[in-house]
């Protein structure tokens, strides 16, 4: 009976402290989940809206932390059609067509971006060393009104299409300083029908990306240390 007595009483010792084990095992998981969504929130909250920019939306870190270096990394440029775009014309482009497309028009942003940080006195490095600013893009919804399709190289359009962007910039703490959000139309010059190809898309689209890198590039001056 004492035998017996001493067993029970080990048994419910043993479940006493596992039950206290899973308690402050479950307090430490919801105090270090606390502290993630905390930490998590609290990096949101660096970046604030600001009006009165040509973007449609333009946030900025309050305490952004930037090299006065001005060494910049760009990442390499995504890019993809709408939706809308891919259910109207996919079965009437080639995959070729699309593919070297979408190659073509994030390469020419990246190219305009590093054109235009370059004469602003920018060095933009190959790699994304300790100090350096890393920027990101994503050119989304491309919508071509005059694609090349199928069969024919000319369309007639009265607007050559529109793309929407996202820009993304990171400090040297590698946390977002500069965020931008932005949706741009490449209209015709008279508003009528004319025929379009290829190479005037191209050319049209191109002229928007290089908008697009002036005014990225004049934001990130404005809030960056010993600018010219």
């Amino acid at each position: 009976m004492i035998y017996l007595s001493q067993t029970a009483h080990v048994i419910n010792t043993f479940k006493i402290w596992r039950m206290h084990s899973l308690f402050m095992l479950l307090a430490c998981l919801m105090f270090f989940s606390n502290v993630a969504f905390s930490s998590d929130k609290n990096e949101q909250n660096l970046l604030q809206s600001m009006a009165g920019t040509p973007f449609d939306s333009f946030k900025v870190a309050d305490n952004a932390a930037i090299s006065a270096s001005k060494k910049i990394y760009i990442e390499k440029v995504d890019a993809s059609f709408s939706k809308d775009w891919l259910t109207k014309f996919t079965s009437k482009t080639s995959r070729n067509y699309r593919n070297t497309t979408l190659q073509q028009y994030a390469d020419s942003f990246r190219t305009h971006l590093i054109e235009e940080l370059n004469s602003a006195g920018w060095e933009v490095v190959n790699a994304p060393y300790d100090g350096v600013l890393v920027a990101s893009a994503v050119l989304s919804n491309i919508h071509i009104s005059g694609p090349q399709q199928i069969g024919t190289q000319h369309s007639l359009i009265t607007e050559f299409g529109f793309s929407h962007i996202e820009f993304d910039l990171k400090g040297g703490n590698k946390r977002s300083i500069l965020q931008i959000q932005d949706r741009r139309s490449v209209a015709t010059s008279s508003g009528t029908l004319i025929e379009t190809n290829r190479a005037l898309n191209f050319s049209k689209f191109s002229h928007l990306f290089k908008g697009w890198a002036n005014d990225i590039t004049v934001f990130i001056n404005l809030i960056s240390p010993n600018t010219n």
